[in-house]
């Protein structure tokens, strides 16, 4: 039996933004190769902090981050992050902008568009790959900015809320793709996330954040995620409840937006 380090570690980590009280404190979490968490918790818990102290945007003031054994510190290639904004470039077309991160790492013109086209071509944007984001609807840049991340073969996905800024429908059929491209069944991906359903659906591993440093975190297993008929069984809706009740939130301001 092998002694397989962590693909994520943090170890005691202590984080406070300048003139600020610590957002985390003594933080400590894990997780292995091949997971998928989602990580819900109040506004102002420190999820996003904690997203970015993954990857290496931001640096702990004490304790250790590493990932694949190594430690951080500072943004890594083999990092993939996927925001809520998007972050594309509104000057470049959508398979110039998927294929920047191939183009940045010295890929030959032919070879990156080509992996760029089949990305867009997997997404079902095949037809939009000469628009500019600005020809392109809310659910569509997603797409692209998703395409950009997974084309450079990230060791690690990171999720920033995603899909929260879409309409309902858009918002489903993303999260519907991100089941398809093996997030929950093997891809080793951290998801930040308000919506209780879309924990429940994309995290094997669902981590809830107290409402402050000093308020402790807790793990739910979630074997079901990403497995066929799960979504809308009553083993879904009993560990969506589950969540919900651990939040300690209001049921009708909780549940999925």
């Amino acid at each position: 039996m092998t002694d397989q380090k962590p693909i994520a570690a943090l170890g005691d980590v202590t984080f406070a933004y300048p003139g600020g009280v610590a957002v985390l404190r003594d933080f400590s979490w894990e997780m292995s190769d091949g997971e998928s968490w989602a990580i819900i918790g109040p506004s102002g818990c420190g999820k996003t902090t904690l997203l970015y102290i993954l990857a290496g945007l931001r640096l702990p003031d004490s304790g250790d981050v590493t990932i694949a054994g190594e430690p951080i510190s500072g943004p890594r290639r083999d990092i993939g992050l996927i925001l809520q904004d998007h972050g594309l470039l509104p000057w470049e077309t959508a398979v110039n902008n998927v294929g920047m991160g191939l183009r940045l790492r010295g890929s030959p013109g032919r070879e990156w568009r080509s992996e760029a086209q089949s990305w867009l071509d997997r997404l079902g944007l095949g037809d939009y790959s000469k628009r500019f984001p600005g020809q392109l609807s809310g659910g569509q840049k997603q797409r692209v900015a998703i395409a950009r991340t997974l084309a450079v073969a990230p060791t690690l996905l990171l999720m920033d809320e995603p899909f929260s800024a879409l309409d309902a429908l858009t918002r489903e059929s993303l999260q519907l793709l991100a089941l398809e491209l093996g997030i929950a069944r093997g891809r080793s991906a951290v998801l930040i996330t308000h919506d209780i359903n879309e924990a429940v659906m994309l995290g094997n591993k669902i981590l809830i954040m107290g409402a402050g440093p000093d308020d402790p975190a807790t793990i739910i297993d979630n074997p079901g995620a990403g497995r066929d008929g799960f979504i809308g069984s009553d083993d879904f809706r009993e560990l969506a409840s589950n969540v919900r009740s651990r939040l300690n939130t209001n049921p009708e301001a909780a549940a999925s937006r």
